[in-house]
């Protein structure tokens, strides 16, 4: 689906049928797509310049599944640095989060419908249990959008800050919960701890 941006007018295309919102490559805006049509939810920055061996469009595996990094945002920590959160379109449709901080990689999938406590009710050691395991709450922060790129698999608005909380199990098994500004349910993602050389 191609349409034109909002806030200047260059073409911008939507690959994918469940993607909501993609990045004008000219002007930086954040074009979301919904029933109502199509509209601008302001502009982001330009990306900030970080090593890494991920790339648009780069295609990997995990496990028997493939996939393609389809888009990305580079998100500001509240107690500063810049970490970026891959989106890779599967071949069976789903999505998958593929995040990069601090060198280390987490691949996660959503999961819709698993209750978790509020954020004010969490603390840097608290357990609890995701999918029948136990996890550990590691670190609770703030974030914010920095910039981004390509397709987003969700709404991502500009000026939105956000709750997570990062959980493990100590077994390779990582989760994000995140809160969003505390308005809306939290959504829930699961995966591991991944290398390079898994992907």
């Amino acid at each position: 689906m191609k349409v034109g941006c909002p806030t200047c007018g260059a073409e911008v295309e939507f690959r994918f049928d469940d993607s909501f919102v993609r990045i004008c490559g000219s002007c930086r805006s954040a074009v979301l797509r919904s029933d109502r049509g199509i509209e601008s939810l302001g502009q982001l920055a330009d990306l900030t310049p970080i090593d890494s061996p991920l790339r648009l469009f780069a295609e990997g595996r995990y496990g028997s599944m493939s996939f393609l990094l389809v888009g990305m945002a580079q998100l500001r920590h509240s107690a500063g640095g810049i970490w970026q959160e891959w989106y890779a379109k599967l071949d069976g449709g789903q999505w998958a989060w593929l995040s990069e901080a601090q060198g280390r990689y987490y691949l996660t999938f959503e999961r819709p419908n698993v209750p978790v406590p509020p954020f004010n009710h969490l603390a840097p050691g608290t357990q609890l249990s995701l999918e029948g395991r136990p996890f550990t709450v590691g670190e609770l922060g703030y974030g914010a959008y920095a910039s981004a790129l390509g397709e987003i698999p969700y709404r991502l608005d500009p000026v939105a800050q956000f709750q997570f909380a990062d959980l493990s199990d100590g077994q390779g098994s990582f989760a994000t919960i995140d809160f969003g500004d505390g308005r809306e349910s939290p959504t829930v993602y699961v995966g591991y701890q991944v290398s390079l050389a898994d992907l």
